[in-house]
Order: C-alpha cells, then structure tokens, then sequence
C-alpha cells in the first residue's frame, strides 16, 4: 500500500466503504475490506465523495497525517485516535458532533459546511488555518490552557449563529518569526461578544454582526 496517496488503492474497496465506512474488521478479511496491517500503512487517506455515511475503523488509521472525507453524508466524526493528523479535510457532510484528537502537529482544519452546533479546539496546540464557516454554532472558544498557537494562515468562523467567541488563548507561534495570523473572517453571525487578541492577527473581518461588547 502507498505511503503517500491511497485514493487508487482505496477504490478496490468502495464497494465494501460505501456500505460499512471503511470497513475495517480485523486481519484475513476479503478483497472489500481494509485489513488493519494495511491501515496503519496509509499516510494520507482520501475517500472524498464516495456517499459514505460512517467512518467507523478510521481508529486503526493512526499514522494519519491527512484525512479528506469532504462531500459524503457523515453525521459524526471521531478522530480521537488519530494524533498524527495535520491536514482534516470533512466540509459538505451533515456533521452534528466532531471530536478532534489531542493533535500533534500544526494543523489545517476544514469542517465548514455542516451542522456542527459546538465543538472542542481545547486540543490545537498549533493552528494553520480553521474553515468552521457555516455551521450552527452560537458560541466558539480556544480554551487550551498551555494556548494555541497560530502559523501563518486563516481562520473562517463567518455564518454561524455566533453569540460570542473567545479568542483569548491565542498566541504567535515561534516558527511564525513573531509574524501575526493573517485573517479571521467572522460574518453574517448573531456576535454580541468578541475577545480577540489583537496583537497576534493582522486583520479582522467583523460585517454584520450586532456586535455589542468587544475586547
């Protein structure tokens, strides 16, 4: 199995990923389903668009560093075993609850486009850029306590029901050169109440939103 991109190989399984997810049931398993010695193998798995509804056995994938499973019909998303993530890929689903691993790399996020109503960024510890614009949430915050640091990049919260968000644990990471994050959009929400570190973004993207209080 590449070490790199699986895409090819993955599609000697979509019969058995559409029906079971990716399918993962143990060694000896037949030509639809993913073996466990295969899965530790894959570094980056891509099964984007294949009307898969569970990702049930991505637990056994724990050399990930990418993970694209954009435009399916998933409704969860647990990759708590999946630590080595970098790059987490899940836009266009219907994903209600998402649990991020305790990740140890810096990190591109990309869940925009669901039905997320909250979700836990307690475990970023470096952040590259975040896309959650267009979901349902009323209320974001970085509530890691060692911080989160930010890389060079971008952050998308805008179309959410948000009633505040708190960015108070936001730092500049070292490997940023002291350089700020570049932008964090955050239109069209419901925001009375913003706590943003100034100091560390270069610009803010505030447009209507009935911002009351603001720090």
């Amino acid at each position: 199995v590449s070490q790199s991109r699986y895409r090819a190989h993955f599609n000697k399984y979509a019969a058995g990923a559409k029906r079971y997810g990716i399918g993962i049931v143990g060694p000896n398993t037949g030509n639809n389903e993913i073996e466990v010695a295969e899965a530790l193998t894959v570094i980056d798995l891509y099964v984007d668009n294949q009307s898969i509804v569970s990702l049930e056995g991505v637990q056994y994938f724990t050399n990930l560093s990418l993970l694209d499973c954009s435009y399916n019909q998933l409704v969860s998303l647990d990759l708590t075993q999946n630590v080595n993530l970098q790059d987490v890929f899940g836009s266009h689903n219907v994903i209600t609850n998402a649990i991020l691993p305790n990740f140890t790399n810096p990190v591109h996020i990309n869940l925009s486009h669901n039905q997320l109503s909250q979700i836990n960024l307690a475990t970023i510890n470096q952040l590259v850029y975040l896309f959650l614009n267009n979901n349902n949430l009323t209320s974001l915050s970085f509530n890691n306590p060692n911080y989160t640091y930010l890389v060079d990049g971008v952050m998308d919260v805008s179309n959410n029901p948000l009633v505040s968000l708190n960015m108070s644990q936001l730092r500049n990471s070292d490997s940023n050169f002291g350089e700020p994050f570049d932008d964090v959009y955050i239109n069209n929400t419901l925001l009375t109440q913003l706590v943003c570190p100034l100091a560390y973004v270069k610009y803010y993207y505030i447009n209507n939103n009935p911002i009351v209080t603001g720090k």
